[in-house]
């Protein structure tokens, strides 16, 4: 198979007008989509989006390749796209980009369209192709320069190596098609310019290729491992190994190199982790986020299920009509969400269940983050701990002096550590099975099996459940004060503020670490509340503020889509194609969309946005809106009944405040690129050319 096979002619564009990352990418996407080879273009968009957050897929040269293997994709495809100017991309050389690749890979078993993307990975290192490429004046010239560097090659051999000094090498990239051989290609070339010899194994989306051997391993003077995915790194144990980014084996290959003929690279010690993550330039700060983040994203869907079934036992109770404060039936308390039988099951099911397994699972995600899958065992008890109000040295004490039945015993039961003290159990699960690997690494191979089944978990799960055992007590205490506090502001009248603060913190950084400390500190209030002890006051509030929280999501997408509709002249026909999808998306709580229109114009998209969704945030907690599930934005709205009318209505008013501060802010668009049509838009603010944008 050749290139041209899966670049059809339509899907070659000479004179694109995208003048940034966002609108080359929703282009080439539409160009894509165009052709049928993608079933849902949201999500196959998504996907580019998610991969080129993950690092630049700006390669050189002036090319970029973006690309995502995803179900969305039918049959693999690629879009060539000539830009008329040229885009910043954070290019791996510095140079913006004057020609983007976008490729579709499916997500099948059949990988025949691996070997033909792996190629044209390799011929984009070539400087001569991309100039060619890029002087190319018409759709013919441009196939036909393909065509001219498109060679039939034969199926790489399993390459033997010579005996003397070998350097070995695995690149790796999180979707296996492009960078992965890009590396390979670069560090290939770079050692035979530098007369060293080189093997490199590329682990793509086919598989492992070039593998390399127990033979050349040992005879290996360094190991390069270049990657941004998994890589089983239990082979080299006790070899010199350099590990760093695959982006760093494409652009500084023969640095690389030098570095690992140097003889100064760090011995492995194989720790029992079976992941390797990259640390190049690593700070430590990074590390824990990166392992925090790390829990989150594997806690999230159980949050999101368990708070949507939660949110329809609510939405069951209030149709029947049960009272907002619960029922009693047959002599059985019930609280609001279930109260009919119905309702009941689905707040089992959400509640219990789903919402009760976050916290074990984010501490266990979290130690294996750090240790692998040793870690996971007593990041998941140590997390589960403290869930449990009762264990907790202090509620022993209590018991065994005051009684079961004590009102402190009966508080203490009723307030875990909660978020925090699932955090600090899965650091501590995974930093002290990391040191329990290090420490009985080397034990003979017969007892390799206790150490991994039976020594580990046991030592572990036993050091983690001593220390939470002491931590509830500080850690319950803290989430005892939160509760106290919040309802100090409910009676200060101040829980109007903390709406809008909460929305206006949302809209901060689009998703970024201040988005995400946010959401999870309101999500942390709602686990409070849904605590058996916790009052229906407290309740009110924690779902309340994740009603703000949600709306602060949603607005700076909406507004920004607003705007493009209302002030057209103030954006760039680039900027304003996007408008309606983004609406979408936004309305689905996804604040992404936003992010090109703050690196355009930080100063008037961030006054706006967080100025719009503070308004939002205000009104949802004045209007009494409450939301539970913590994701799905005005789905989860929805789902709460009669009053979602309130948090839809805040969130509109948020988006028109975002909307007008746009239109008063910033300067209109060049003409040229605004590109208008009969509608206008309202006369207001800056003009084009009186002030810096």
């Amino acid at each position: 198979m050749k290139i041209l096979d899966l670049l059809k002619r339509e899907s070659i564009v000479l004179d694109s007008d995208a003048d940034n990352i966002y609108s080359a990418i929703k282009q080439a996407v539409a160009i894509m989509d165009a052709s049928g080879n993608i079933d849902n273009i949201k999500e196959y968009e998504k996907g580019v989006f998610v991969r080129e957050g993950i690092s630049t897929t700006g390669v050189g040269n002036h090319i970029a390749i973006p690309h995502c293997q995803s179900d969305a994709v039918n049959a693999p495809g690629l879009v060539a796209m000539k830009l008329k100017g040229e885009v910043e991309w954070d290019s791996l050389d510095g140079e913006p980009v004057r020609l983007v690749f976008l490729i579709a890979a499916p997500n099948t078993k059949d990988n025949v369209h691996v070997d033909v993307l792996a190629k044209l990975s390799r011929m984009l290192m070539h400087e001569e192709f991309c100039e060619e490429l890029i002087a190319a004046d018409s759709v013919d010239k441009f196939i036909e320069v393909i065509d001219k560097y498109d060679v039939e090659e034969e199926e790489e051999p399993q390459k033997k190596t010579e005996e003397g000094d070998l350097i070995l090498a695995v690149t790796s990239c999180p979707t296996g098609v492009s960078h992965t051989y890009m590396g390979k290609e670069a560090l290939e070339e770079a050692a035979e310019k530098l007369g060293v010899q080189i093997k490199v194994q590329t682990n793509g989306s086919g598989g492992a290729k070039n593998i390399l051997t127990k033979d050349e391993i040992a005879r290996a003077k360094t190991i390069i491992v270049a990657a941004d995915a998994f890589v089983d790194m239990d082979p080299f144990n006790g070899k010199p190994v350099i590990q760093c980014a695959v982006a760093k084996a494409i652009n500084q290959p023969e640095a690389l190199i030098k570095a690992a003929l140097s003889g100064d690279a760090p011995i492995h010690k194989t720790s029992g982790s079976d992941m390797f993550q990259v640390s190049d330039g690593e700070g430590k700060a990074h590390e824990l986020y990166k392992h925090l983040m790390s829990g989150i994203s594997h806690m999230v869907p159980f949050v999101v299920a368990g708070g949507i079934l939660l949110a329809i036992a609510y939405l069951i109770d209030g149709i029947c009509g049960a009272p907002k404060d619960g029922a009693t039936i047959d002599g059985v308390a019930y609280a609001f969400g279930s109260v009919n039988i119905a309702a009941r099951v689905f707040r089992e099911l959400g509640a219990t269940f789903g919402l009760g397994l976050m916290l074990p699972v984010l501490g266990g995600f979290i130690a294996y983050s750090i240790a692998g899958k040793p870690g996971l065992v007593s990041g998941f008890v140590g997390a589960f701990s403290a869930t449990k109000g009762t264990y907790s040295l202090l509620y022993y004490m209590t018991v065994a002096t005051q009684g079961v039945g004590s009102e402190d015993a009966i508080m203490l039961a009723g307030s875990s550590s909660g978020f925090i003290g699932a955090i600090f159990a899965g650091f501590i699960a995974g930093y002290f099975t990391r040191f329990l690997l290090k420490k009985m690494d080397g034990v003979p191979r017969t007892v390799e099996g206790i150490r991994d089944m039976l020594l580990i978990p046991f030592i572990s799960t036993a050091f983690v459940g001593a220390c939470m055992f002491l931590l509830n007590v500080p850690f319950g205490f803290i989430n005892i004060g939160l509760s106290a506090g919040l309802m100090v502001l409910k009676e200060a009248n101040l829980v109007l503020l903390l709406g809008a603060l909460v929305a206006g913190l949302m809209a901060i950084d689009m998703g970024g670490p201040i988005n995400k400390a946010t959401h999870f500190f309101v999500l942390g209030l709602v686990t409070a509340a849904l605590e058996p002890g916790a009052t229906s006051e407290m309740q009110t509030i924690a779902f309340q503020l994740m009603a703000a929280n949600l709306l602060g999501m949603m607005v700076a997408p909406i507004g920004i889509s607003f705007a493009t509709w209302v002030f057209p002249q103030k954006f760039t026909r680039a900027e304003r194609v996007p408008a309606l999808a983004n609406c979408f998306i936004g309305c689905c709580g996804i604040t992404e969309p936003s992010i090109p229109y703050v690196a355009a114009s930080p100063f008037v998209f961030w006054a706006s946005c967080i100025t719009g969704s503070a308004v939002g945030g205000l009104l949802c907690v004045l209007f009494g809106m409450e939301a539970i599930a913590p994701e799905g934005g005005t789905i989860s709205f929805i789902v709460m009944g009669a009053s979602c009318w309130k948090g839809i209505l805040a969130t509109f008013i948020g988006a028109v405040v975002n909307c007008i501060l746009i239109g008063l802010l910033r300067r209109d668009a060049d003409p040229k690129l605004a590109d208008l049509g009969k509608w206008k838009g309202i006369p207001i603010g800056r003009k084009y050319g009186s002030s810096k944008k």
